[in-house]
């Protein structure tokens, strides 16, 4: 992919700008980017930016250090701090190169994205490396940083978006989300948006969206939803929350051991069978719909056996074929057809009327 696509007036996808950043990475090197812009500063002045944004150490100077270190205040290593930002050259072209790149990559995302996503952008993982693309940011006075807060995670947007409303853009989306006390597809989460003063023009809805994934407070699922980062099924924390994900996760019931496995597979850390079966007798939230196998009550599912389920059904809808009996046990147990077909024949309380109806006997 060549830098002119970088160019283009398109949305890409996570994987394209990964791309875009690993074919440029071997043409920037952020360290020599601000080591070639500093190099006309006195030795003085770049020493302190240095110190000062981490350049020449893993983790920055405070201005308290770098005051001992010269036998300066804080006041006055604050003062030339900012008489050597004000003259860098921020017109060398490899700087705008880099800035350009910068500017590319999180418009793309929408306008603002997590630092530590930037720096996977940027297959970027050494300290002076990641502190020099900072300095960049910094001195470039095109993007604003966001400190990290209990709504959002550090990040870096694009100073001419939005940014004003990014609290309020959450605030309202936490709203939307606790009162359909459910989590919610992309579409229908902009839909409600479209109708706020958030949304003027489509390039918002990108923005408004870049919020959304960069909060702490909201998170999008593996099946694309958004829901609050405290609901158990977008944010699970114990085992009971992890069996809960999974069964939400793909939509359907499941043996225990085959929960283990996802669970295992899902958070990266092995599950026992064992733990996993425990849980899920214990808790209500679960039900055992067949040999080893629970479902979600929520789904409308109920506690009790195959014999009590067909007493059930029939119970409430009357007499019934063979088939619908058999359809509608399928809905609700997991179980073989012909079990449900030699209940009907065996168990006294089913009286057959004709070859394929069967009603509850009479008590």
């Amino acid at each position: 992919m060549s830098d002119a696509k970088i160019q283009q007036n398109k949305t890409l996808t996570w994987e394209e700008i990964a791309q875009i950043s690993i074919e440029s990475k071997s043409k920037f090197d952020p360290l020599i980017v601000v080591n070639k812009i500093l190099s006309g500063l006195p030795p003085k002045r770049r020493e302190v930016i240095k110190l000062r944004y981490g350049i020449s150490v893993p983790e920055p100077w405070s201005l308290a250090e770098i005051g001992r270190k010269f036998n300066l205040s804080r006041e006055r290593i604050r003062q030339i701090q900012n008489e050597a930002l004000s003259k860098i050259n921020l017109e060398d072209k490899m700087f705008k190169k880099s800035e350009d790149l910068l500017v590319s990559i999180i418009d793309k995302e929408g306008g603002i994205i997590k630092e530590e996503d930037l720096f996977k952008l940027l297959a970027v993982d050494d300290e002076l490396q990641k502190n020099a693309i900072s300095f960049i940011l910094v001195a470039s006075g095109k993007f604003a940083y966001i400190q990290e807060n209990n709504k959002f995670y550090k990040s870096w947007a694009l100073a001419k978006r939005l940014l004003h409303l990014k609290d309020q853009i959450i605030d309202k989306a936490e709203q939307i989300l606790s009162d359909k006390k459910k989590p919610l597809p992309e579409k229908e989460l902009i839909d409600r948006f479209q109708r706020l003063k958030f949304y003027q023009k489509p390039d918002d809805l990108k923005f408004i969206l870049a919020c959304i994934q960069n909060s702490k407070i909201i998170k999008k699922t593996k099946n694309n939803l958004y829901g609050l980062t405290i609901w158990p099924e977008i944010n699970p924390k114990n085992i009971r929350d992890k069996i809960y994900y999974i069964l939400k996760m793909y939509k359907r019931p499941a043996h225990f051991r085959e929960i283990a496995k996802l669970i295992s597979l899902e958070f990266k850390k092995d599950t026992k069978a064992s733990v996993v079966h425990n849980e899920l007798c214990k808790e209500k939230d679960f039900v055992l719909i067949g040999r080893g196998i629970y479902a979600l009550r929520e789904w409308g599912y109920k506690e009790g056996n195959t014999t009590q389920c067909i007493e059930d059904i029939l119970r409430k809808e009357g007499a019934l074929q063979k088939e619908e009996i058999i359809k509608r046990v399928l809905e609700k147990r997991k179980v073989k057809r012909n079990t449900i077909t030699l209940l009907l024949s065996k168990k006294p309380q089913f009286i057959k009327l004709n070859k394929n109806t069967y009603k509850l006997a009479e008590k």
